[in-house]
């Protein structure tokens, strides 16, 4: 009997929350962009005072992910974003042609986002932004395995946005996670937009065909390594990157494919760098747990990984490296892994490991993005022509896929289009969260009436006048 009330309780608030939200959006929209920008600059500023207080109570609770990694992205997130997104008109008059207005920026409306456990907080705070910064609001819904410390920092930001001036509402948050609450939220009729960070689960189970949705998952990125690349660097960047927060970030490496003639120069820099490689015994032990307890790996370091799984390596190891020879669906590696996991591919050529590029891309349908180490023009300029991705990045990291130091927008939601998820492949930004209103000012009359096309009335005056000249004709004979 719980069971069913739980199901009630959660479908009730779902639809009260939408409800709020519906109406703080009627107020929100007359909100200017300098008056949501000065909400932000205010918002922004208690986010840096409190921001390492509440990872810590996430990641305390969850037991994914590092402090330090996290607080250092919303850190660099939150510099970005008032250097680059604040003084951005996104909302309003966004062009004029002398006085007059030709595209107006338009909020969507009430937007639901789904939060994945890990990286909650850093998640919650990078919607929040994007959502205020676009006249949005938005109606957090938790992982059901998130624990009490997400919703604590919810009450915080809520409080702290109603005394800034924004109406009650704007930001709220589903408190009984259920399927069934879920998928009333998602079929309201006054849901604008989904917005899925990275809840496969949810996008799987929830009927959403109805409401457009952008969805941003982590993805399983192939790395290549190219004979003309910088190998030290590449080796070092790669293990930086995926064990930064292990593992857990947007675009975290997972696949590294490279050539045979340099296969153990490569392999000799990882190995410097931090990489240790999994003995044929040792690959059996992961293997059996990531078949059995697969969450007991998930944002845990290298070495607490191999501690689970049953075999050693030292403390200072950054990532567990398996090699293997080929890719197929029933492989436990064919799969997203949020753990310092690369999986070692060899191939004889950069042909070859094109191939085998695209393989991993369209396996699971999780690779949204490929990271290249070469300078090489004609093999980047081959790769960017057919890798079916959204994003490539040329001899970088994850970090530059979400925007920090490259000319990519900063994210970090990183749109999954190209495998078939979501409506955009771009890196997720307050403009997504709009649509631009165009206003053509006509000048001239485009179709005209054609003066020559004599009309039917004049048509019949004249065969008039012919008939009664003929008839008087006729009588005067």
């Amino acid at each position: 009997m719980s069971f069913i009330d739980d199901d009630l309780q959660s479908i009730q608030e779902a639809r009260i929350l939408v409800e709020r939200a519906r109406d703080a959006h009627e107020t929100l929209i007359e909100y200017r962009q300098e008056d949501l920008d000065q909400v932000l600059t205010h918002l922004i500023g208690e986010i840096k005072k409190q921001q390492d207080c509440w990872i810590e109570q996430s990641i305390n609770e969850s037991g994914y992910g590092l402090l330090h990694d996290q607080s250092k992205i919303v850190s660099n997130l939150l510099k970005d974003f008032e250097e680059k997104v604040l003084p951005q008109q996104i909302i309003g008059a966004l062009n004029k042609e002398a006085d007059s207005i030709v595209e107006v920026g338009v909020p969507l409306g009430v937007i639901p986002v789904l939060l994945p456990v890990e990286n909650d907080v850093v998640n919650m705070i990078y919607a929040l932004l994007i959502g205020i910064k676009s006249g949005n609001c938005l109606l957090f819904i938790p992982d059901k395995e998130s624990g009490q410390s997400l919703n604590l920092v919810a009450r915080e930001l809520i409080e702290l946005l109603e005394n800034l001036g924004l109406p009650s509402g704007t930001m709220t948050i589903l408190n009984h996670v259920s399927e069934v609450g879920i998928t009333e939220i998602c079929q309201h009729p006054d849901v604008a937009l989904i917005l899925d960070i990275g809840c496969l689960d949810y996008l799987k189970a929830t009927p959403l065909t109805n409401k457009p949705l952008i969805y941003g998952g982590t993805g399983s990125i192939p790395v290549f390594i190219e004979r003309s690349a910088n190998i030290r660097q590449a080796c070092q960047m790669i293990v930086e990157s995926r064990s930064f927060n292990n593992g857990l970030m947007p675009a975290s490496e997972q696949y590294i494919v490279t050539e045979g003639i340099i296969a153990e120069k490569v392999k000799a820099t990882f190995k410097e760098n931090g990489a240790y490689f999994l003995t044929s015994e040792e690959e059996k032990q992961l293997q059996a747990t990531l078949t059995l307890s697969p969450q007991s790996v998930c944002g845990k370091t290298a070495y607490q990984v191999a501690k689970t799984a049953g075999f050693n390596v030292s403390e200072d190891t950054k990532v567990i490296v398996s090699e293997q020879q080929y890719i197929y669906d029933e492989s436990l590696y064919a799969k997203e892994w949020k753990f310092p996991l690369l999986v070692f591919y060899l191939e004889p050529n950069w042909i070859r490991a094109c191939e085998k590029s695209i393989e991993l891309l369209r396996n699971e349908k999780n690779g949204h993005t490929i990271m290249v180490h070469s300078v090489n023009s004609e093999i980047l300029n081959e790769f960017a022509l057919k890798k079916p991705v959204g994003r490539m990045v040329v001899n970088g990291s994850s970090l530059n896929s979400m925007g920090f130091c490259s000319d990519l927008s900063t994210s970090l939601i990183l749109g999954g289009l190209s495998v078939g998820k979501g409506i955009t492949a771009d890196n997720v930004t307050a403009k997504h969260l709009t649509y631009q209103r165009k206003i053509s000012y006509v000048k001239e009359q485009c179709f005209t009436q054609d003066t020559s096309i004599v009309s039917d009335d004049v048509m019949k005056e004249k065969l008039t006048k012919i008939l009664k000249q003929i008839l008087d004709k006729s009588e005067g004979v």
